[in-house]
C-alpha cells in the first residue's frame, strides 16, 4: 500500500467497521471483521450477485468481493458530508475504500426503500442489524419481498418467546433503542404471506465479542487539551486541540484513533483497562468465554436472542 492510500484512509475519522484494506492494514473501526462468518454466509460466492442492505462502511460487500462475487451492491442511505447519522450514513468511508481497493462494488445511495431502482437478480441478499431500527417490520418485509433474489439472510435480535406470533414495541431500557421487535414465528409467518419459505435458522452470540471488547478496551484520558492529528503521524496536520476522555479500539504508529475526533498521541493520554473480576480474566485467558456464556444462560432468561434466518423464494 502506498503512502497516499494510507493517508486517504486514516484522514477519514468516522470509521465504524474494521475492514481489511491490504498488506495487513485495517480501517480503524471498532466492529470486528468476522461478521461474514457469524452470519453463516458461504465460504465462496464465486460468480454470484450479492446485495447488502445497510452496508455502512462496506465490511460485508468488500468481503463478498474478496470471496469472488461477480457483482456486489452496497445499499444504504448514503449522504455526502453527513454530519449526523440519525437519518443516513456517510458515503465518504465506503467511497475511499472503493478507490483504495480498486473495487468494482456498486454504491446504492437510496437505501432499503429505494431498491426498486436496481434491476438485478441477486443470489444472496443480506439484511444485517437493520430490521429492528426502522420501526415498521411489516413494511420492511413487504419491500424485501419485491426484490429479485434466490436467498435472503436476515440477522438481528429477536424476541425469545415463540409460543405465538409476536410483534411489539420494546419496553425495557436496554432495548429502547429499537423501534420494533418481533419473534421468529412472526417473521416466518409474514414471509410466507409473500411466498417466501424459511430454509434454516441459526443462533449466534454477540456476548463473547462484547466481553472481549470490554476486557481489552483502551480507556484514554488527557489532563487538558492535547493536539488532535489528521493522521497517525507526528508530521501530519494538527486539526484541533481537545480534552480527551474516551475509548479507543485502534492503536497505530503510537497514535490512538478516536472516532469522529481524529488521532491522538499515546504519550499525550493516560490509558487504562476496564475493571473486571479475576475469574473473568482467567476465563478469558483460558479461552473459555463460550462455555461461560452458555452456563450463564442456563440461569437467566434474556428477552431477545440473536438469530440468522435464511429464506428462499419459491
Amino acid at each position: 500500500m502506498i503512502k497516499e492510500e494510507i493517508e486517504k484512509v486514516f484522514s477519514y475519522h468516522k470509521w465504524r467497521q474494521k475492514i481489511l484494506i491490504k498488506d495487513g492494514v485495517y480501517t480503524p473501526g471498532h466492529i470486528d471483521n468476522n461478521i461474514w462468518l457469524d452470519l453463516g454466509l458461504p465460504q465462496s460466492v464465486e460468480g454470484l450477485n450479492i446485495l447488502d442492505i445497510g452496508s455502512n462502511d462496506g465490511q460485508l460487500v468488500f468481503e463478498a468481493e474478496r470471496r469472488g462475487a461477480k457483482k456486489v451492491y452496497a445499499s444504504d442511505l448514503y449522504i455526502d458530508k453527513l454530519e449526523t447519522m440519525a437519518m443516513g450514513w456517510p458515503v465518504e468511508g465506503i467511497t475511499i475504500l472503493k478507490d483504495v481497493k480498486n473495487s468494482d462494488i456498486v454504491i446504492h445511495t437510496e437505501g432499503l426503500f429505494g431498491l426498486d431502482s436496481i434491476n438485478e437478480h441477486f443470489d444472496i441478499v443480506i439484511l444485517n442489524n437493520v430490521l429492528n431500527w426502522i420501526g415498521d417490520i411489516d413494511l420492511v418485509l413487504s419491500t424485501l419481498a419485491k426484490v429479485n433474489f434466490k436467498r435472503l439472510y436476515i440477522a438481528d435480535q429477536f424476541l425469545t418467546s415463540n409460543t405465538t406470533e409476536l410483534k411489539t414495541v420494546p419496553q425495557t431500557k436496554e432495548l429502547k433503542t429499537f423501534k420494533e421487535l418481533c419473534n421468529i414465528k412472526y417473521l416466518i409467518s409474514k414471509m410466507k404471506e409473500h411466498n417466501i419459505e424459511l430454509e434454516k435458522v441459526t443462533s449466534f452470540s454477540i456476548q463473547e465479542k462484547y466481553i472481549k471488547k470490554f476486557i481489552n478496551q483502551n480507556n484514554i484520558k488527557s489532563n487538558g487539551e492535547v493536539d488532535i492529528f489528521n493522521q497517525p503521524d507526528q508530521n501530519s496536520t494538527v486539526i484541533s486541540k481537545s480534552k480527551i476522555d474516551s475509548s479507543s479500539e485502534y492503536l497505530y504508529n503510537g497514535f490512538y484513533f478516536v472516532r469522529s475526533v481524529g488521532w491522538v498521541r499515546k504519550e499525550d493520554v493516560s490509558g487504562s483497562k476496564n475493571k473486571v473480576s479475576l475469574l473473568l480474566k482467567i476465563i478469558n485467558k483460558l479461552n473459555l468465554l463460550s462455555l461461560y456464556i452458555f452456563l450463564k444462560g442456563l440461569f437467566r432468561s434474556d428477552e431477545t436472542s440473536n438469530y440468522v434466518l435464511v429464506f428462499k423464494k419459491n
